[in-house]
């Protein structure tokens, strides 16, 4: 079993950057208000952030890893 993992070009790197900062840094708004009305914005922020680095991280692990989904395996049918 051979994958090949293709690098990430340096703007793609710097947009998971950015969202990575984003998320943390609403998180941070969120966890240093204390006792003060807060914008519902940070929460959904920081929802979103935390969604979409899953959603391209952690599904690709998944999927190379515990399903091992190949493209060169036959189906079935």
């Amino acid at each position: 079993m051979r994958y090949t993992m293709r690098t990430m070009s340096l703007w793609k790197k710097l947009l998971w950057i950015a969202v990575t900062l984003l998320g943390l840094g609403s998180i941070a708004i969120l966890a240093t208000s204390r006792g003060e009305q807060i914008n519902a914005l940070w929460i959904i922020v920081a929802g979103l952030c935390a969604f979409a680095i899953s959603y391209r991280f952690y599904s690709k692990w998944l999927a190379s890893k515990v399903l091992l989904l190949n493209d060169q395996r036959a189906t079935p049918a």
